[in-house]
């Protein structure tokens, strides 16, 4: 998966690589495209190759001539999509100034699910009550209608040899994917010319060629092979023109929905006519939100909450002895948030009920609080927590030798498990 969630922990800060930038922003509609991520680095491209255009769903458009341009000038950019996406939003994928006849895409998208956040969805979701070219010239002159089957076929053949020279022509028409608007207009100069004036002067040749009839056998089998010549250059004109219009208009590629809580990445890989890789290589990643209106954030939790595990050493006259390998009076985690209530002034303040759980294994721990949020990002939580600890029932000093003395550990023949809750502090950043 080539979505990176690095946490870097130090002096009681976490950072996340992947954090996406203010994920709220995106929710005025509008038929104009919007600019996604924030450039970063001294350099930053504008306009930004990847932008988002709201339809009936959401469509991320990707540029490759600006792509190309921004990695060609050394210039930095984000991949990340900004706008709030959600489990009931379809999402398409649609690239522009690419070169569709002489290179393919080779799309991947790639899926990672956060699992403390589908976990803490589930619990609120429960809590409210909701359901689970080079142009290929003009096309020559009409010459003077033929007078007998064996001059009109050869005019017919003649033409058909001089309109697939023009479609080799149009279809070699770039080494590199991306392409100008004057580029593309081109393109759609030469589409044109092929379907409007060449196609249509070889089939005028063959409909005078039909006037008249073959007067021989040999004659007959020639018609066969010029008019499989005639069929096989018509489906290279309707595939070059049906390419042509995909590079005007654009490919879209359909994701989809996805389930709430995962990171989406898109990898756009183009490839030329002989299957070799060609770059740029473009991605987008976004991450799908909850259909309900909650906050998501992720840091470090401490609570005054007894933290005790016990560890099966050996069986003794068919009985299980266990060892206490930790007991402590406090513990402390990377913890997942995910709160549900309302900002002020422009979102950078906030006030929420919130719920979390272990980021790395959900269900260990179940945190329940208030959350005051500041400079648009940074969470404090205060509440209670709970988890399950194991417990001693029964004990025995037992003597052995350790080394060359002998020495005595306490081991438990019998541990249960109880329900413990005590009070915690959390602080916490917006990841997505």
């Amino acid at each position: 998966m080539r979505t990176r969630i690095s946490i870097l922990m130090t002096a009681g800060v976490i950072i996340f690589g992947a954090s996406f930038s203010d994920a709220y922003a995106g929710e005025n509609a509008s038929d104009a495209p919007q600019t996604l991520g924030r450039a970063s680095g001294k350099k930053p491209c504008s306009p930004l190759p990847i932008s988002v255009l709201m339809t009936s769903g959401i469509t991320i458009q990707i540029d490759y001539l600006q792509l190309q341009t921004c990695i060609s000038g050394g210039q930095t950019f984000s991949s990340r999509v900004d706008t709030r996406i959600t489990e009931e939003t379809a999402v398409d994928a649609k690239v522009i100034h690419f070169d569709f006849i002489d290179f393919t895409i080779d799309y991947k998208v790639d899926e990672t699910v956060v699992e403390s956040y589908v976990t803490l969805e589930k619990l609120w979701s429960q809590l409210l009550g909701l359901p689970l070219v080079v142009a290929p010239g003009a096309a020559p002159p009409l010459r003077q209608p033929c007078q007998t089957f064996q001059t009109c076929m050869a005019d017919w053949a003649f033409r058909i040899s001089e309109a697939n020279r023009g479609v080799d022509r149009a279809t070699h028409f770039s080494d590199k994917p991306a392409l100008t608007d004057n580029e593309i207009k081109q393109i759609k100069t030469s589409s044109n010319n092929l379907r409007n004036n060449v196609g249509k002067a070889v089939e005028d040749a063959l409909n005078r060629t039909l006037m008249f009839r073959p007067t021989n056998v040999e004659e007959s089998d020639t018609f066969d092979r010029v008019m499989l010549r005639h069929t096989q250059l018509m489906t290279r004109i309707d595939a070059y023109v049906a390419l042509a219009n995909l590079t005007k208009n654009g490919e879209i590629h359909h994701i989809g929905k996805k389930k709430a809580g995962t990171i989406v990445s898109l990898t756009l890989t183009p490839k030329s006519q002989n299957h070799s890789q060609s770059d740029p290589i473009a991605t987008a990643e976004y991450f799908v939100h909850s259909r309900l209106p909650v906050t998501f954030h992720v840091g470090y939790g401490y609570s005054y909450l007894k933290d005790v595990q016990f560890e099966k050493v050996r069986a003794l006259a068919m009985d299980d002895l266990f060892t206490k390998v930790r007991d402590k009076n406090s513990t402390n985690a990377l913890a997942a948030f995910l709160s549900f209530g309302r900002t002020i002034r422009s979102g950078s303040f906030g006030y929420y009920a919130t719920i979390g759980t272990d980021f790395d294994k959900p269900g260990t721990r179940l945190y329940t609080g208030g959350s005051i949020q500041f400079l648009r990002r940074m969470f404090v939580t205060l509440g209670a927590t709970s988890t399950v600890n194991q417990t001693s029932i029964d004990s025995n000093k037992l003597v052995e030798q350790v080394g060359n003395a002998l020495k005595a550990r306490e081991l438990f023949t019998t541990v249960g498990s109880t329900r413990n809750w005590g009070p915690f502090v959390g602080i916490s950043f917006g990841v997505f």
